[in-house]
């Protein structure tokens, strides 16, 4: 009988033995067959994505063992729609770019994982190269929802002209000084310009005249969600709508002034062909653009004849990061970890972020120096017909890619050393504003301001106040007092909270 219980138990405990050996091979199996799949803004699936994501994963296993890494990109007009219907079947997602979303709302509604403890655990190598307040653009409640892009948090425009022009008849140096020394756009700032339109046009060489923008209007002044802002010096952070502004009203009828005198193409709503004279030496002789370093040599080799620039505002952080969002891991990914730590690798790892954004050196691209390469696409966001390119902000750090002919040296250098000299920061450094409460009002407001607005920015609306008085009555009626009482409420609850 002994002798038969001792089998028995040598027979149960090579059960046990087995069973145990065969959960951890089926535990080793599981875990080493991770698929993570990245959606993002994009050229849509191109002729050697196969190809790059075959050498990018295979470079990805000395990193992380028995994971593979999926990409699918969409149309920007898209991307929004598309993350929703992918949402609503249940199809497996693990990272999403958060740039065309409204960030705020799919925290609120729980689309997003708080990765604020995988952050501190995951990513070390990404959180000394980021600035301490990078982490704040994606944070809601002090709680980390997404890994931050970086495509440059500083801002500025300026004023483009043709040197040609500007040489014989403006001083660009004292318009500079003017424009940069009033905080918003002020009558002073609008006769600096004037003086040059002006002599411009009595020397016949008006071309089609300035840009039409409202973009002068809003300098000054950062928008918080579409037309609702705050001013940049204003330290309570008071919500107003843009076009119910004393710089709106003062810039409307500086534009129907200057309509009248032949500043502006007579043309301007009837002729959608703005892009056409940007740049053009028959074009526009006066347009906006970016402020930033050597931004008038950048134009002349783009356009191709000698371009003069004056900066319109001093460089500021703004509130948000520059439109370039984030990547979030979703709330139903199985493998948080694993999504974060790659991230953390994409964006802290040179050679592995190049990789998955330009593709294979001496096939997809031509290094000309050690952080410049000469693209197929040339630069800027690689489209459908190329051979491969995804668009670096939507991976993350631009700051490890390659500068391209369309930038002058040391762009990235200059562009991430900026943070730490400009003189004006936003007060609202993270703010995400939460449209949820009122996008039927929000629609309504942006009908209307596309009934309205055009005529009134391009000035050729001759009975201009009683037109712009009927504008500010039907926003009024659509909700306009009650987004910025939502969007205040937000503001004072953020800033309370720090």
């Amino acid at each position: 009988m002994k002798k038969c219980m001792k089998i028995i138990s040598l027979i149960m405990a090579a059960i046990m033995l087995f069973a145990c050996c065969g959960c951890d091979k089926a535990e080793k199996t599981a875990s080493d067959d991770i698929t993570l799949k990245w959606i993002m803004p994009g050229p849509g699936k191109q002729e050697d994505y196969d190809k790059v994501m075959t050498e990018f994963n295979k470079k990805l296993q000395e990193y992380m063992p028995g994971v593979t890494l999926e990409i699918e990109t969409f149309p920007w007009n898209e991307y929004a729609q598309k993350v929703l219907l992918m949402q609503t079947s249940g199809e497996k997602v693990d990272i999403v770019n958060t740039a065309p979303l409204s960030f705020g709302a799919e925290v609120s509604k729980g689309s997003f994982m708080d990765i604020t403890q995988l952050v501190d655990e995951k990513c070390k190598e990404l959180k000394d190269i980021y600035v301490d307040y990078m982490w704040d653009y994606t944070s809601v409640d002090g709680k980390i929802y997404a890994v931050p892009s970086d495509q440059g948090i500083c801002r500025t425009n300026g004023l483009y002209v043709p040197k040609a022009l500007s040489d014989k008849y403006w001083d660009i140096e004292k318009a500079q000084e003017i424009l940069t020394s009033n905080s918003t756009m002020t009558e002073e700032c609008y006769d600096v310009i004037e003086e040059y339109l002006s002599n411009v046009k009595a020397s016949g060489n008006i071309r089609k005249g300035m840009q039409e923008t409202a973009q002068y209007a809003f300098k000054g002044y950062e928008s918080l969600f579409g037309d609702f802002a705050v001013r940049l010096d204003d330290e309570k952070c008071e919500v107003v709508y843009l076009y119910d502004t004393p710089e709106m009203k003062l810039f409307i009828e500086k534009m129907a002034d200057w309509y009248k005198k032949g500043y502006i193409r007579k043309d301007a709503l009837s002729s959608y062909q703005e892009q056409n004279y940007i740049g053009s030496e028959t074009g526009y002789i006066m347009w906006i653009g970016s402020g930033h370093m050597n931004a008038a040599k950048t134009a002349t080799m783009q356009y191709g004849f000698d371009i003069d620039v004056a900066e319109l505002y001093k460089k500021y952080v703004g509130y948000n990061n520059a439109g370039a969002g984030g990547n979030a891991v979703m709330a139903s990914c199985k493998n948080p970890d694993k999504a974060v730590e790659l991230l953390n690798i994409v964006n802290s790892n040179r050679d592995m972020y190049r990789l998955l954004v330009y593709g294979i050196e001496g096939d997809h691209y031509e290094k000309i120096g050690d952080n410049r390469a000469k693209l197929e696409y040339g630069g800027g966001n690689a489209s459908s017909s190329d051979r491969y390119g995804l668009w670096g902000y939507a991976v993350g750090n631009t700051f490890l890619g390659f500068e391209s002919e369309i930038h002058p040296e040391g762009w990235y250098e200059y562009l991430s050393d900026l943070p730490n000299n400009v003189e004006v920061k936003s007060n609202l450094i993270g703010f995400i504003p939460d449209s949820s409460s009122f996008t039927s009002e929000a629609a309504q407001i942006t009908s209307i301001r596309k009934e309205f607005a055009p005529s009134l920015i391009a000035g050729v609306q001759e009975n201009y106040k009683e037109r712009y008085d009927e504008f500010m009555k039907k926003i009024k009626q659509a909700g306009v007092d009650k987004i910025k009482k939502e969007l205040q409420k937000q503001i004072d609850a953020y800033r309370a909270s720090k």
